[in-house]
This record gives C-alpha cells, sequence and structure tokens, in this order.
C-alpha cells in the first residue's frame, strides 16, 4: 500500500550540497551549505573525514582515494553519507551520483 503525503512538511527535510573533486589527489569534498568552522574526526578505515560544526552537527566530509576507493562501492557510500547526514537514502544517492560523475569519468 503506498502512503499519500498530505503536506509538505510530511516530505523529507532536503539538505543542499557543494561537491568538488580534486582530480590531482583523488579527493571529494562535501560540505553542507550551511557549514562553517568545524572539527573534524577521521575514519581511517574507510579514508572519510566527517567535519562538525560548534554545535555537533555534521556538516561535511572529505573522502580521500575517492575514485580507488568508492567507484565500485556506490551503494556503501550512499548509505554512509544517508545515515551521517540524517539524508533519505534517494538524495543521498544523488550525491553519490554526481561525485562519481564529477570525480569518476573517463
Amino acid at each position: 500500500m503506498t502512503k499519500m503525503i498530505k503536506s509538505v512538511s510530511e516530505l523529507p527535510e532536503t539538505v543542499s550540497f557543494s561537491v568538488s573533486y580534486d582530480r590531482r589527489t583523488d579527493v571529494l569534498y562535501i560540505s553542507t551549505l550551511a557549514s562553517g568552522g568545524s572539527d573534524a574526526r577521521y575514519d581511517g578505515r574507510h579514508g572519510i573525514i566527517w567535519r562538525y560544526d560548534d554545535a555537533g552537527n555534521l556538516v561535511g566530509a572529505t573522502f580521500t582515494d575517492f575514485c580507488d576507493r568508492w567507484s565500485g562501492n556506490k551503494d556503501d557510500l550512499t548509505a554512509r553519507i544517508s545515515k551521517r547526514f540524517h539524508l533519505p537514502e534517494l538524495q543521498a544517492n544523488k550525491v553519490v551520483e554526481h561525485a562519481l560523475t564529477i570525480g569518476c569519468a573517463v
């Protein structure tokens, strides 16, 4: 059964992102448009630096060895971005698709 949305307030919140890629170093940068000063936490196992603002909100992420590490793991990357940024998977997938297109296109 399909759930009908009765008002705009029932729609998931959409977050705008800035996405840039440094081809020379194979590093992808994703930031919310509300990002400012931040505190970084490194996930060395996955090559991700998660950036948080002073209030503890996630405002960005840096992905090292982006194409080498993530071009074959799109679903895993989508799930990580969706979970960390509290995004609907559809929006996280759009961010990942865009990142892979600008970063790993041959």
